[in-house]
């Protein structure tokens, strides 16, 4: 049955047989992505002011009050063969049972056709049987016009700013092995869903209970209080302290964070009480501050584990988990509360990165997860940013005016003319809504190079580098160490890179592309070589002969024009802030200082 299970498992998650919003029997899911979907689903009321109705149902007695018939109707449902039910069924004939009591094992019972509670299959079982409520629960909620339905507030103006903000999720149902949450939007709504739900469940022999959870800081508060350190003749020795906080509070405190990360100010309560209670064991007349404390021992501290560090560690790993979880209904839900955060709350600023990042966001606890003000206000304290990797969507023009208009507004000086709702009313009138609907164009792709020597008066034997840059469609920068080594290579450098780069993206051979360089003699070499009188003489006497033979190989290659523009202009224009771009990447690299590591051999006896 392990065997049977373990394939199971993986089949289902290949085939997406199971509910995304499921927790158990998904690889790779764990219980905090479910509590960030929570989260996610109680901001967005907030932010939309919308009132929703939930009902948390617990099953009685885990699945051991699980009938073997939802398993098989389930296979059934999803086509699977009929052998993995005469294997299970196999498998719980004939079973001897031995009950243990005070007085011994008693003689075996023979049972047949009972799920065994804690058997390797006995949770997907289980997930199977629900997974089939999940979905007749959904085609129910499909014709309800009140069915909680999740999307931005862009898109419920019928004005979505990016294609993040078009996505929309319907709430159904989610699931944590046998405890579940239905919602809706009306309360007659979801008694009849749970209702249908109860239907469901009690044919296969499930009934509901009800729970009342604690909230997770007063859980870790009252476990920190009740914490009783050994007793021993005499005063614990700090090393031992802090070995027993580490290992027996810092441990489970970490585990339950990691569920749930709670407000900074709470993490600081936390270390505040941990600390206190080490100085009331260890008798010091003076009780050490925080800081001092949780500072590691090479830096003067004592080298007590801080919940508040570790609190933000884990805010912003669960940030980025959300924002690229492999399961489509917690990435979409995170896409969907960013996209909100972005335009709604922060004027189509990205609050993870660039200008935006730098406000306060301590006021959006409500409508935004606590967790990623969290991680947000961690980041800021550490000069974190997470990056937008595709930005596709502003080339092909897939997004909105408004969000451009937003955006500019932003960047141009206040003395400049904005453009007002009217404008863009006028033009969502006359269906267009995005930027593509203004006017498609084909853009040839455009590349920039330049070089730098470090230092720049270096005579012909001292040490220098050369640092060579190319951009465009991407980005490289390259570094040649050397006494022997000129501006003019490093110029050269870059066109080479340039050339290599442009030939790795030309998606196809008919692209005219256009490569930009401050560097006069080598825009004049590359058109006398298109000529039909030879170079081959004139690279003879040359200095850099080796990289100009190279970079006119490439370039007879390459349907690219090398074109002069000149170097450090103060132009808007597109030629001047590229050749800029490639000047600050190829002066800047050169004082990056690369770092070595030494490799670490280690032997076992």
């Amino acid at each position: 049955m392990t065997w049977l299970n373990q394939n199971l498992i993986r089949y289902s998650a290949d085939k997406h047989i199971l509910p995304d919003t499921q927790v158990a029997a998904q690889p790779g899911v764990q219980t905090r992505d479910l509590m960030s979907y929570l989260a996610g689903i109680k901001c967005w009321t907030t932010r939309h002011k919308q009132p929703v109705y939930a009902i948390k149902r617990d099953q009685m007695k885990g699945f051991d009050r699980l009938s073997p018939d939802g398993f098989y109707d389930a296979l059934k449902a999803y086509g699977l063969p009929a052998s993995i039910v005469a294997l299970d069924k196999a498998a719980q004939t004939q079973v001897r049972c031995f009950i243990h009591t005070a007085y011994g094992a008693t003689l075996p019972i023979t049972v047949s056709g009972v799920n065994k509670q804690g058997g390797p299959a006995s949770q997907l079982k289980s997930t199977f049987t629900t997974s089939m409520g999940h979905y007749y629960l959904s085609d129910i909620l499909a014709q309800d016009q009140n069915a909680l339905i999740v999307t931005t507030s862009s898109n419920r103006r019928k004005d979505p700013h990016t294609p993040d903000a078009r996505l929309e999720i319907q709430v159904t149902m989610v699931e944590a092995t046998d405890d579940t949450y239905i919602f809706s939007k009306s309360i007659d709504s979801l008694r009849r869903n749970t209702l249908e739900m109860e239907r469901f469940q009690y044919a296969y022999g499930w009934l509901t209970q009800v729970d009342n959870p604690t909230a997770r800081f007063n859980e870790l508060k009252d476990f920190i209080d009740t914490f009783q350190f050994p007793k021993i003749i005499g005063r614990l020795p700090i090393t031992l302290l802090r070995k027993i906080t580490n290992q027996n509070i810092i441990s489970k405190c970490r585990a339950l964070l990691s569920l749930q990360p709670i407000t900074t100010t709470d993490a600081e309560k936390l270390d505040k009480a941990i600390i206190h209670k080490v100085h009331d064991a260890l008798g010091f007349p003076f009780h050490p501050t925080t800081d001092i404390a949780t500072l590691p021992i090479s830096q003067h501290g004592f080298g007590f584990l801080s919940i508040a560090r570790i609190n933000a560690a884990l805010a912003i790993d669960g940030l980025s988990r959300d924002l690229n979880h492999h399961i489509p209904a917690y990435r979409d839900m995170a896409k969907i509360t960013l996209a909100d955060w972005t335009c709604e709350k922060n004027d189509c600023q990205n609050p993870l990165d660039g200008p935006g990042h730098g406000k306060d966001q301590s006021r959006r606890v409500k409508s935004i997860p606590s967790s990623w003000v969290v991680a947000h206000k961690s980041m800021q304290k550490l000069s974190l940013s997470l990056k937008v990797t595709d930005q596709s969507e502003i080339t092909r023009g897939d997004i909105s005016l408004s969000h451009i208009t937003n955006i500019c507004n932003h960047k141009i000086p206040q003395k400049s003319a904005t453009v007002n709702g009217t404008t863009l009313l006028t033009l969502r009138r006359m269906n267009i809504h995005l930027l593509k609907d203004i006017g498609k164009w084909t853009i040839n792709g455009t590349w920039a190079s330049d070089g730098s020597m470090i230092p720049a008066t270096a005579t012909l034997l001292d040490p220098k580098q050369i640092t060579g840059a190319a951009t465009g469609k991407s980005t490289l920068v390259m570094k040649v160490p050397g006494r022997n080594v000129s501006i003019l290579q490093g110029e050269q450098v870059g066109l080479i890179i340039a050339l290599v780069l442009s030939g790795q993206n030309d998606s196809s051979n008919n692209e005219q592309q256009c490569l930009l360089t401050d560097h006069l003699n080598s825009v004049h070499l590359i058109h006398d070589n298109q000529t039909n009188i030879s170079q081959v003489p004139r690279l003879q006497y040359m200095n850099g002969r080796s990289y100009y033979r190279w970079i006119l190989s490439l370039h007879e290659r390459r349907h690219i024009a090398i074109e002069y523009t000149p170097g450090h202009a103060d132009g808007l224009t597109l030629s001047s802030r590229m050749n800029n771009e490639a000047d600050q990447l190829a002066t800047s690299s050169g004082r990056v200082v690369p770092l070595y590591c030494k490799l670490l051999y280690s032997g076992m006896r």
